[in-house]
């Protein structure tokens, strides 16, 4: 298959109708159509030969080919019966592509490890962005560079500063590692089927200091999970009523917070990334220290 074909709408209708195959609302099954968008997601993620790019959710293969002109490998993980068969006969001729057939929550990350992989470059499905990224982000060999296209809202979420409606828990998992910055937002008309909502490429650029390597991961997630799930809170209530093992005395909090610049009377959804960070590093010093 011609790689410019998967840009043309009428050939991807063509294409579908030979499947007899119809996208998923619920898997988020929305194919990239546009040359001028797929070209700006490859110039973000700036992919080389040096590169090993794991892509999820390849669909047709309009980024799969794209990535495997340019990169060392790319590693494909396809969960839909017939898309993974469309792919392996119009894949198997390049020697770049290694494509697995699963569901990348299933396997990630305990059987797709990412000490190879250098970047995520994907037109992510819908469905699974928010568990995905929150898993990818947190990892401690995640790659340097996730360069995407989710959902505008999602996309928001990311990039979030503290203090604002859309800055949540994502915000939070993806900051504590990653730069996060939204590129380009993209009408839904670049895509087949379109969706109902706006979607953007966003860049991950991981950050060069190692903030989370002497932080318990497990620990830090239920703690904002915990937190967060009470945003409106105040921060002294949240934490009086936590359980044993997010247990901070009033005393130890209020001195966490006042070096942020924050009191009790504040909420989860003031509270930066780093300060998650502390938060949890004392609570490690409580554990210790017991």
């Amino acid at each position: 298959m011609n790689q410019s074909a998967l840009t043309r709408p009428s050939e991807v209708r063509k294409i579908l109708e030979r499947m007899d195959f119809r996208p998923s609302k619920i898997l988020g099954q929305n194919f990239l159509i546009d040359q001028n968008i797929l070209n700006l997601l490859l110039d973000y993620a700036d992919v080389t030969k040096k590169d090993t790019v794991l892509e999820v959710g390849p669909g047709l293969g309009v980024v799969t080919h794209a990535l495997a002109a340019k990169a060392h490998r790319v590693i494909a993980v396809e969960k839909d019966d017939r898309l993974h068969r469309y792919l392996s006969k119009h894949l198997c001729n390049e020697p770049h592509i290694e494509l697995l057939h699963a569901d990348i929550l299933d396997i990630f990350p305990q059987d797709l490890p990412l000490q190879n992989i250098t970047k995520v470059v994907a037109n992510l499905p819908y469905s699974i962005s928010g568990r995905f990224l929150t898993d990818l982000c947190l990892q401690k060999d995640g790659p340097g560079d996730i360069v995407i296209t989710v959902q505008k809202e999602v996309a928001d979420r990311l990039a979030a500063v503290p203090g604002g409606k859309t800055y949540g828990m994502l915000s939070v998992f993806a900051q504590a590692r990653y730069e996060a910055r939204v590129c380009k937002t993209i009408s839904s008309s670049c895509f087949l089927p379109r969706p109902q909502v706006q979607s953007a490429i966003v860049h991950l650029s991981r950050r060069s200091n190692a903030e989370l390597a002497h932080v318990d991961i497990p620990l830090f997630q239920s703690l904002v999970k915990a937190c967060f799930s009470n945003r409106r809170k105040q921060l002294g209530t949240i934490f009086d009523r936590a359980p044993a093992t997010l247990h901070l005395s009033r005393h130890d909090l209020a001195c966490e917070l006042e070096a942020l610049g924050l009191q009790e009377q504040d909420r989860p959804e003031q509270v930066p990334p780093k300060g998650w960070l502390q938060l949890t590093r004392a609570l490690q010093r409580g554990v210790d220290s017991a």
